[in-house]
């Protein structure tokens, strides 16, 4: 089994294991990080960048973006899915990635939803893009803080995930 499926796993079984109060809880920490995200999103809208990420060969989707994706980002990504979501995902983990991209990188652009996206790709923001690169390190730096508080909203319910 891969690190990647591993993380992935013990990500799922945490989320298994709330109780419906705490799951509850858990949802103002994860629309803050989507707020965020939605800023980021808006950002490359008004520049006019997701069409040309999405056709880019560059690399920043490169498979070793992989092993940044914690056991956090998982949590927070499963926490949102619908069922037959995490089906897709689960399906892809499972497999071996044989690309030179990151695995969840298909013909037309990655598959998790943008507003789930790993906190290292919506804060890699292209040197290409001059502005947005500009105007992107003060929404990274609301993305850390955002990411921060909920490692450590489930630190403190006793989920240490790594």
């Amino acid at each position: 089994m891969s690190e990647i499926f591993q993380k992935a796993q013990t990500a799922e079984l945490a989320l298994e294991s709330l109780t419906n109060e705490e799951y509850n809880g858990l949802l103002p920490f994860i629309e803050e990080i989507k707020a965020v995200q939605r800023q980021i999103d808006a950002l490359l809208i008004q520049f006019d960048v997701a069409d040309k990420c999405k056709n880019c060969l560059i690399g920043c989707c490169t498979p070793g973006i992989e092993e940044f994706l914690t056991e956090y980002y998982f949590f927070f990504l499963f926490y949102q899915l619908s069922e037959e979501a995490k089906y897709d995902i689960w399906r892809i983990l499972q497999k071996n990635n044989s690309t030179e991209f990151c695995r969840f990188l298909a013909k037309n652009g990655c598959i998790i939803p943008t507003d789930a996206r790993p906190y290292v790709c919506k804060s890699f923001l292209c040197r290409r893009f001059g502005p947005v690169q500009k105007l992107g390190d003060a929404y990274n730096e609301k993305f850390d803080n955002a990411i921060y508080n909920f490692e450590m909203k489930l630190s403190g319910m006793g989920y240490r995930l790594f």
